[in-house]
Formats: C-alpha cells, sequence, structure tokens
C-alpha cells in the first residue's frame, strides 16, 4: 500500500491510532508479523462462522432444522489447524456455548443479515482520503418503539473494557448508511443499537448495549486523531500506556535493559 493510500478505518484498528508509528506499521506498510496459527483467533473465527450459519436469512433450511453441531463443525473444520485433536477439542467446546447462546438469544428469528459490510468516505478528507467502514457480525430487526437496527458484536471471551473508539466507528458507519438500510431491507428504522454479545461456557455471560448517546463524547476526540494520522507525512513513535499492548513493542523499544551497577548508580 502506498504512502498515499490507507486503509480503511476500522473498529478493529482503532487501537493502533494512538500511535502514528503503530498505525503505519501494522496497517499501511503491513510490516508487523502474523502468528501462523493462534488458538485464541481460531476459536473466535470458529464462534463466529458457526453463529452464521446457524442464523444467517439466506440459507433456506428454517432455523429451528439447522444442525447446531453440524453448524459448529463446518466451521471450526473449514479453519487451519496445526493439530487435529486441538480443533476437536476447540469444536466440542464450542458446542454447548453456542447451543445455550441460541437457547438464550430470543433474537434469531429478526436477523435480517449476517457479516454485513459497510463504509463511507468523508467528502472532505484533507491530504488522503478517510474512509470508516464495519462489518456487522449481524443485523437485527427489533420492533421497539418502532423498528430498531441492532448491529450485534460477537466477543468470544470474558467481558473486560469496552473500546469505546471501536464502538464509536461501528456506530457511526450504521447511522451514516442507516438509509441505506431502510432501502436494503425494507424496513423503516428509527434508531441505532450496538450490542457487544459477550459467549461463554454457559453461552451469553455479558451484554453491552450502546447508542449515539453513549459514544458521541468520544467522537471529536477520534475524529482529530483520525484526521492527525492521515494527514501526516512522517510516522514517528508517539510512547504511552498503549507501548504496552503495541505489537512493534520488542523493535520499536528494544534497548529497555538497565544494568544492576547503573541502577545501584540511581540510588548512590
Amino acid at each position: 500500500m502506498s504512502l498515499n493510500q490507507f486503509p480503511n478505518i476500522t473498529p478493529s484498528r482503532a487501537a493502533a491510532l494512538v500511535c502514528r508509528k503503530w498505525y503505519y506499521e501494522e496497517h499501511v506498510n503491513r510490516s508487523v508479523p502474523r502468528e501462523e496459527f493462534s488458538p485464541h483467533l481460531a476459536f473466535g473465527t470458529g464462534i463466529h462462522m458457526a453463529l452464521k450459519r446457524l442464523t444467517d436469512p439466506t440459507i433456506p433450511v428454517p432455523l429451528g432444522e439447522r444442525s447446531i453441531e453440524d453448524g459448529v463443525r463446518r466451521a471450526f473444520n473449514s479453519q487451519r489447524y496445526p493439530d487435529i485433536d486441538v480443533r476437536e477439542t476447540d469444536i466440542c467446546r464450542a458446542i454447548p456455548i453456542v447451543t445455550n447462546y441460541l437457547a438464550q438469544d430470543t433474537d434469531s428469528a429478526s436477523v435480517i443479515g449476517t457479516e454485513v459490510f459497510a463504509d463511507f468516505t468523508l467528502t472532505k478528507s484533507g491530504y488522503r482520503k478517510i474512509t470508516f467502514g464495519a462489518k456487522f457480525d449481524a443485523l437485527i430487526a427489533r420492533r421497539q418503539n418502532g423498528i430498531i437496527l441492532v448491529i450485534r458484536d460477537y466477543k468470544s471471551g470474558k467481558y473486560r473494557d469496552v473500546d469505546m473508539e471501536s464502538a464509536c466507528i461501528a456506530i457511526a458507519v450504521a447511522k451514516a448508511k442507516l438509509n441505506q438500510f431502510k432501502q436494503d431491507y425494507g424496513l423503516p428504522f428509527s434508531d441505532v443499537v450496538l450490542e457487544l454479545d459477550y459467549l461463554g461456557d454457559n453461552g451469553l455471560s455479558d451484554r453491552v448495549s450502546l447508542g449515539i448517546n453513549e459514544v458521541k463524547s468520544v467522537w471529536p476526540e477520534l475524529k482529530a486523531r483520525v484526521q492527525f494520522v492521515y494527514n501526516s507525512i512522517e510516522f514517528p513513535a508517539e510512547p504511552g500506556e498503549h507501548c504496552l499492548f503495541c505489537p512493534l513493542r520488542k523493535t520499536c523499544r528494544p534497548n529497555q535493559s538497565v544494568s544492576l551497577t547503573e541502577l545501584d548508580a540511581i540510588f548512590s
């Protein structure tokens, strides 16, 4: 990707915006090495793919007639695993999770789309084109004081702090494309709600619901940061607490060791 061509700003890329070097190296230059196999990523992807197959409204088989075990196995078998025993262990763990979640979920029949991508481009972007994009795990038409468009994001793991910048981007994309969704699905959506569903061993462990009121305070700072990064011509490291989570940490700031002599000298 060239210096003048930057990728879409998506919820998964929001964290890297805090440092120009991190964002540039990971998402523009793509120099950050990828793990050959990530157990956590493989399991999460399998859960997502299984739920898509089991709730996708375009599949002609009625929801109640779809085999959960078959859906989970097909989802996990489509992925590359270094060890078939590891795959089978993940499948056995995933089947009750998906089974319990679908039994608890009251919205399955209201799903109107799965793995839906949407984006929009700012009319005045500055030095580079700025496009916001998001992929929604599921779109749900919920009848609640009219019809609410629920954009759902599945999370495989325990509930932690919500990434409000990522949530802001997802809601911004859905709100900006709401008229298009009205046309596409023939429904008079009145508003958008983002639901983060955290899946544990017993199915749904936590659900966080966010609307525009919860994220609007994030927008001014997020917008300013996006414009700053996308209008930059240099991409230096910007150290901060985020360095603890940066994939460039070992190469960006390699000299973190202090000798015992130096340490003693501090207190001499």
